[in-house]
């Protein structure tokens, strides 16, 4: 099976049922940045990396939204050993992979 396209939907899938799957994950991830503001100002504070949380707390929200098993850093392709992606799962037959980037926190902002 192929992956669509950001913003596209798998062939078949009726329009009026929910949204395509990159606006689905781009609100699961405000959702759990939203959830966790407090970590997040000390993530900034201390100009640390968040992306390995954050890769998780997805999942978890992934897998409370009925779709799954997420797999984290699941080899993909023909290069699997040395091709991997941040999270991976199906939906609905599809298959899908996520790759994480979050905003560089190692600069300093005043009064921050």
């Amino acid at each position: 099976m192929t992956t669509p396209m950001a913003g596209q939907r798998p062939s078949g899938e009726d329009e009026t049922q929910q949204p395509a799957m990159d606006v689905l994950v781009r609100r699961w991830v405000v959702h759990v940045l939203k959830s966790h503001l407090p970590l997040l100002t000390i993530a900034v504070r201390q100009r640390a990396k968040m992306e390995g949380w954050l890769k998780f707390e997805l999942a978890e929200k992934i897998e409370r939204e009925g779709l799954g098993p997420v797999s984290v850093e699941a080899g993909y392709g023909e290069k699997r050993a040395s091709s991997r992606s941040d999270l991976s799962f199906f939906a609905g037959g599809v298959h899908y992979d996520i790759e994480l980037k979050t905003p560089n926190t190692n600069f300093r902002i005043p009064g921050v």
